[in-house]
């Protein structure tokens, strides 16, 4: 079954998937031209998807299946996971449609930071890898500005990360995302963070948690996504 659900070609499939890419999900976005779909942001920690035998990491079936070899193309599935059926509504965050993604970062005062050209293929009927968006959007050299933390406040907010069931860790990992994917250079002075922090907490005026804590979360996500951009940097250099 899990051989059907990863062929390249397509096949009936008892499994959903979901990504833990944001890069990923604009990828197919943009790639499929899917201007009539809708994304729904997931609750991985929910626990109707910690029920045993219900949610699998992609790559490692993946691994399972080419040990086998029964799966021979080169998706590795790094950033999927797999549940089986279904997702429970009560796991759902929120649902966006993809036309109100695509007219917000159309927006001017947007469009700096989400760079949705980037992942657009030059060529019809060419498709762009992930590793080409992620070098093509740290070559633009964005930089933790103001503007910047309130589109990226602005954006959690229309994801519906300002909704009741949004947590610290829903916003932390939010940002994170997006400093690491978007390779975004954050400021080390603590007086400019200040002003950046808060921007990006009014932007997303969480209905439930305090300006604070969304300033905490949002720093939280700053660190880990500058961890994670040094780490695989440090990688890049290990393998040349």
């Amino acid at each position: 079954m899990t051989n059907a659900h990863f062929h390249p070609k397509g096949a009936a499939s008892f499994f959903v998937a979901v990504t833990t890419s944001l890069a990923q999900v604009l990828k197919y976005t943009f790639e499929k031209n899917m201007q009539d779909a809708r994304l729904a942001i997931i609750n991985l920690d929910h626990p109707s998807l910690k029920e045993e035998h219900k949610v699998y990491k992609a790559s490692e079936w993946l691994s399972r299946l080419k040990r086998q070899e029964q799966a021979k193309w080169r998706y590795k599935g790094l950033t999927e996971l797999i549940s089986w059926a279904s997702i429970p509504n009560e796991a759902i965050l929120h649902i966006v449609n993809v036309s109100e993604l695509l007219a917000f970062g159309q927006e001017e005062r947007n469009s700096k930071l989400l760079s949705f050209d980037t992942f657009i293929p030059k060529d019809k009927g060419v498709k762009k890898s992930t590793r080409v968006i992620a070098r093509e959007l740290k070559d633009r050299n964005t930089k933790l500005t103001v503007q910047v933390a309130t589109t990226m406040g602005s954006f959690a907010k229309l994801l519906g990360l300002n909704s009741h069931c949004a947590s610290h860790k829903h916003i932390s990992d939010f940002c994170s995302v997006l400093v690491d994917g978007w390779s975004i250079s954050t400021p080390g002075n603590i007086h400019t963070r200040s002003s950046i922090t808060q921007s990006f907490a009014i932007a997303l005026g969480s209905k439930t948690l305090a300006l604070q804590d969304v300033r905490d979360a949002f720093i939280t996500g700053l660190d880990r996504g500058e961890w994670n951009l040094a780490y695989y940097a440090s990688r890049r250099r290990r393998t040349r």
